[in-house]
């Protein structure tokens, strides 16, 4: 409660301003209408606000920013995991009970066995130690300014800004993510196809 109102400006509340906030996000009701206010504000996007990241922002408006983000973050590890898998799954029909099958077999194990998480921290740290030109975090050089944001779509964006410098350091930041995301996918879409 504190936290939630020291993000609105309100640092040092008197016990007034503490009830009033208190009776605003609906503390002061029983527990099953506040289990029901929760369902519907869930349901509506109603989240509240941040009280973390950017203080006093709603958290709907924070996710609705970092979306395209997100999708640009995935769709192309998506396709290439999926065109790799539907190949490796072919391949593997073609050459059943050989042994090209069975390594692929053998691989796709091993990938599915591993959660994707650990997959990507192993990365992470092998390029990490191994000094690589790889970046490991981020999504760009700290160097170089963030593009205005017309479409949210960041490599977008620096092309719209003719940053081509930028799309490549982009590019080369998603390059983990790229490799980690189709091993994953295209071992499940060696396995269905």
């Amino acid at each position: 409660m504190i936290a939630y109102l020291a993000a609105v400006g309100v640092h040092n509340p008197t016990q007034e301003m503490y009830n009033q906030m208190a009776h605003q996000l609906g503390y002061d009701l029983p527990l099953f209408l506040q289990f029901y206010k929760f369902l519907g504000d869930m349901l509506t996007g109603n989240w509240g606000i941040s009280i973390s990241l950017v203080q006093g922002l709603p958290v709907m408006d924070l996710i609705l920013q970092g979306f395209p983000s997100m999708i640009e973050f995935i769709i192309f590890p998506v396709l290439i995991g999926i065109v790799i898998g539907v190949l490796f799954g072919k391949i593997s029909n073609r050459y059943r009970g050989k042994w090209v099958d069975k390594l692929i077999r053998l691989i796709s194990i091993l990938a599915i066995s591993f959660p994707v998480f650990f997959l990507g921290i192993l990365f992470q740290f092998v390029l990490y130690i191994t000094d690589s030109p790889i970046p490991v975090i981020g999504w760009k050089n700290p160097i170089y300014s963030s593009p205005p944001t017309v479409t949210g779509f960041r490599i977008f964006d620096a092309m719209l800004e003719g940053q081509l410098y930028l799309v490549g350091d982009i590019i080369l930041h998603y390059l983990i993510p790229g490799i980690i995301f189709p091993v994953w996918i295209c071992c499940y879409s060696g396995e269905i196809f």
